[in-house]
């Protein structure tokens, strides 16, 4: 499902959400319906944060100026609590 359904979920709601991931320094991983096309590219449309994200994981990572990216959309599965995907549970 998209990013934008999947933070709408009523807690506790198991979920695989698409969507490209971003990862910047000092803040919670988030992941974005859409990258916007700046360097280093910026979260556009809808987000919700990640927790318990290992980017070591993560297919086709790319860096720029402190911040990592997925070029690709990736499904991430897990359970939504109050708008954020919780990995892995």
């Amino acid at each position: 499902m998209d990013v934008a359904t999947a933070a709408a979920l009523a807690s506790g709601s198991r979920a695989a959400v698409t969507g490209f991931v971003l990862l910047v320094s000092g803040q919670a991983p988030v992941l974005c319906s859409e990258l916007l096309e700046s360097m280093p590219p910026q979260c556009g449309g809808a987000r919700m944060d990640l927790v318990g994200l290992a980017d070591a994981a993560l297919p086709g990572l790319r860096e720029a100026e402190g911040v990592k990216w997925t070029a690709e959309a990736v499904t991430l599965s897990g359970v939504v609590h109050e708008g954020r995907l919780h990995l892995g549970g």
